[in-house]
């Protein structure tokens, strides 16, 4: 019984920890599309309000698109990781 017990307790420290984990790059994930949202949106003012080519503008915008696309859906499987978890 002692042995399950233990046994029991230490895989629910490396779940703990494996969440703990998930939680962190969630938090770094949710910081960098923030990140990214702004870039985006100084990226727009700037177009609005200063003459630009509109290929370099064009340009900009989709990687920063992509990288946000990119964000998300790594958002979307630790969430789904997480949900497994609980």
């Amino acid at each position: 019984m002692k042995d399950a017990l233990k046994a029991d307790c230490e895989a629910l420290k490396t779940e703990l920890a494996y969440t703990a984990d998930i939680e962190r790059e969630r938090k770094r994930i949710l910081e960098e599309r923030a990140e990214v949202e702004t870039l985006s949106a100084n990226l727009i003012h700037e177009n609005a309000t200063v003459k630009m080519d509109q290929t370099v503008f064009n340009s900009r915008l989709d990687g920063y698109t992509q990288r946000y696309d990119a964000l998300a859906e790594r958002l979307e499987k630790l969430r789904e990781k997480q949900t497994k978890l609980d």
